[in-house]
């Protein structure tokens, strides 16, 4: 039932799509009832009897032999004369049919399961053609046979007649199947447009976040930062890096699967001080970045010392309740009038290392906070 669901959202969501096929395959229906030509068919049967001439009482044993004897082999034979093309060219003069009009007409005949009656078939474009076609074949078979074959006699046994309805121009059936065919082929295209859409979001969600922590990665943040500024404009914005000093040392001697559930909790202590329009990444192996937009001094000073506050405080890391410290070091820029976002990234990290005693690196528009 959840599949079910599931498979109906996509249609929903991508109903233009099955819209669209229908129609197509609605004005393809249209065009080739317009452009086809309607085919027209019509049978005649003939059964295969003893001769008359020899059911005599003196013949009536030799006869009923032969029947058994060779009567599969001699409806056959006859089955051959009225597929006879030799025949049927005969018929078409007779009748003033041309050969190139001949060649519209598909006649063949078969032999009826279990029986001694054949069925003379006759396809054409003239309904009135075919039906003559296939009388006149008949009656031209049954004169060559009875001058022929003396033991067996083939005679008419249902003329044919003119058919009233094509069997190939339907417009009503063919329609209501090219617009079904159209609905199934437009949900088949819209249910794979929405697992490449499913897919192509798995890659988009691998490109933009990080495995280790789940923020942003920073390719992904630098394009963020890069949208923001085109939307907002460069005022206002604070881009802060937030190192954590202990965590190279960390990575050393713990195991990866410890060093990812430290980073998942350092992304969640850090955005629980974030607003909604603010963007977290990944900056390096051991640091994080943040993007406050816009944001005044003020505000900007009172979110970054509460992120560093909470991440100084030692992080469980064990449920026995064992922590460690990260002793994070975060430097905060402030963007400039027509700065470019590269200018204002490369600001950013050369403000960390002044957090640091000793740098002596002094930047305009910036503050800094940390031990």
């Amino acid at each position: 039932m959840v599949q079910i669901q599931l498979y109906l959202k996509m249609l929903l969501r991508s109903w233009w799509i099955v819209a669209l096929t229908t129609l197509a395959a609605f004005n393809v229906a249209l065009v080739m009832l317009y452009f086809s030509t309607p085919i027209y068919k019509t049978t005649a049967n003939f059964v295969i009897n003893p001769s008359r001439s020899l059911l005599a009482d003196e013949d009536l044993a030799i006869v009923r032999g032969i029947e058994v004897l060779d009567r599969r082999s001699v409806v056959s034979t006859y089955d051959e004369v009225l597929s006879s093309d030799h025949l049927h060219q005969k018929v078409a003069q007779a009748i003033d049919l041309a050969p190139s009009d001949l060649a519209k007409y598909n006649i063949s005949a078969v032999v009826l399961p279990d029986s001694n009656v054949l069925e003379l078939s006759v396809e054409g474009p003239n309904p009135k053609v075919a039906a003559q076609l296939a009388n006149a074949i008949g009656h031209e078979a049954i004169d060559f046979v009875n001058k022929t074959y003396l033991v067996y006699e083939i005679s008419l046994l249902d003329p044919a007649t003119p058919p009233s309805h094509p069997i190939n121009f339907r417009p009503v059936r063919d329609i209501a199947l090219a617009v079904v065919l159209g609905g199934i082929l437009g949900s088949i295209v819209a249910i794979l447009r929405e697992h490449l859409n499913l897919s192509l979001d798995v890659v988009h969600q691998q490109f933009a976040f990080d495995n280790g922590s789940s923020a942003y990665t920073s390719r992904y943040f630098k394009k963020r930062v890069t949208e923001k500024m085109a939307q907002d404009g460069v005022n206002n914005i604070r881009l802060g890096i937030i190192h954590l000093k202990n965590l190279q040392y960390l990575r050393d001697i713990l195991p990866p699967f410890l060093i990812e559930r430290l980073l998942q909790e350092v992304t969640h202590l850090i955005r629980n001080e974030l607003r909604g329009n603010d963007i977290l990444g990944r900056w390096d192996e051991d640091s994080f970045a943040v993007m406050l937009s816009p944001a005044s001094e003020a505000v900007a000073t009172d979110t970054f010392e509460r992120i560093q506050q909470v991440l100084s405080i030692s992080i469980p890391l064990y449920e026995d309740g064992e922590t460690i410290s990260l002793e994070p070091r975060i430097g905060v820029t402030l963007s400039q009038n027509n700065e470019p976002v590269e200018t204002l990234i490369e600001r950013a990290g050369n403000t960390l290392r002044q957090v640091y005693p000793g740098n002596g690196l002094q930047i305009s528009n910036s503050y800094q906070t940390g031990a």
